[in-house]
């Protein structure tokens, strides 16, 4: 995926027996080659510290991402910040559209136009055992940002997952009830719409649940268009994602890319991602789909997007690699966070 691309999303959350073999998280530290060389570009790499629950977004507010990239014996590290900078005003002058989004339940969700914000996204590496900082440069760039979808974060969708299997486990007539939550552009066939209805409605579903699986896509959307945009990160996704090269040719470069999240949902500890202990944080399985092909396996943790998590959308944890277990095996981690102190968002 490329800057400018046009992406045309969906999501699918199904039940499934045998789900993929997914990616696994692998403990992750900055190489110390890079020591100098973030403090130089002053890169927090330490510490995650969130801001008060309904703290809106402040100009300044930060993540810091680990990125690595594994390749046979070949190890490369990039960091990359993702720090909030307001639109100028000459951007102002051009809001995102209205959306609406059906769900195979019947049941749609809009969305209000929005200004966004910008993003500026600060690259230093690439760093390797190999050559160490050799290769490494320090780059600017910049995407435009849409925070009600990241602001809106995938953790509701594990979490909605884990309430109807437990809901499952303590009534049997329950198990057998097959489920899919999808989303579009147009409503769905009536006999769709009816099969998952029933199933959702027996699991007492809310409104902002489903308004969660809506905007989920939207938020995954948002998260790989900075990873798009982001200097050493776009090479890996072009070197990690299986892409149909011949297709993405005839189709005048145009990706048509859906995301299909899937099992296992699971609990996973704060401690394990630098987080306090009462926060909330699950794992589960994403399939991007190029042109109705798997083209990378995903393993997320999530949590709450949170201020100054809002800036990735809760995702602090990636794990990724091709379907065919060829190529890259790419990790990314938020080793540090923190909310700008004043100065909110004009």
């Amino acid at each position: 995926m490329a800057a400018g691309l046009s992406l045309a999303g969906s999501a699918k959350l199904r039940a499934e027996n045998a789900p993929p073999l997914l990616p696994d998280f692998v403990p992750v530290a900055w190489l110390p080659v890079m020591a100098p060389a973030l403090a130089k570009a002053s890169i927090t790499t330490e510490g995650i510290a969130l801001a008060p629950v309904g703290t809106g977004i402040q100009k300044e507010d930060r993540v810091t991402l680990l990125v690595q990239s594994i390749d046979g014996k070949t190890l490369r590290q990039w960091a990359v910040a993702l720090i909030i900078n307001p639109r100028g005003p000459e951007e102002k002058k051009y809001p995102s559209p209205a959306l609406t989004l059906y769900l195979s339940t019947g049941n749609k969700v809009d969305f209000g136009s929005t200004l966004g914000e910008g993003m500026s996204i600060h690259v230093v590496g690439p760093f390797s055992q190999a050559k160490g900082s050799a290769s490494a440069k320090d780059i600017w760039s910049g995407a435009l940002i849409d925070t009600q979808f990241l602001g809106l974060g995938l953790d509701a969708i594990p979490a909605c997952i884990l309430r109807m299997r437990l809901m499952a486990a303590h009534d049997p007539s329950f198990k057998d009830k097959r489920f899919s939550i999808q989303t579009g552009s147009a409503a769905f066939p009536p006999e769709q719409i009816a099969s998952n209805r029933a199933a959702m409605e027996c699991f007492a579903v809310t409104a902002a649940e489903e308004r969660s699986f809506a905007g989920g896509p939207l938020a995954l959307m948002d998260f790989f268009d900075i990873a798009a945009q982001t200097p050493g990160v776009k090479d890996i996704l072009f070197e990690a994602v299986d892409i149909p090269w011949l297709k993405v040719a005839t189709h005048g470069g145009q990706f048509q890319v859906n995301f299909e999240l899937m099992a296992p949902f699971e609990k996973s500890p704060a401690s394990d991602w630098g987080l306090p202990p009462e926060t909330q944080v699950y794992s589960m399985g994403l399939r991007v789909m190029l042109f109705d092909k798997p083209a990378l396996l995903c393993r997320l943790a999530v949590t709450s997007p949170r201020v100054p998590l809002l800036n990735c959308a809760g995702i602090i944890g990636l794990a990724a690699m091709r379907p065919d277990g060829k190529g890259p095996y790419m990790m990314m981690r938020v080793m540090a966070a923190k909310a700008a102190p004043s100065t909110p968002v004009p």
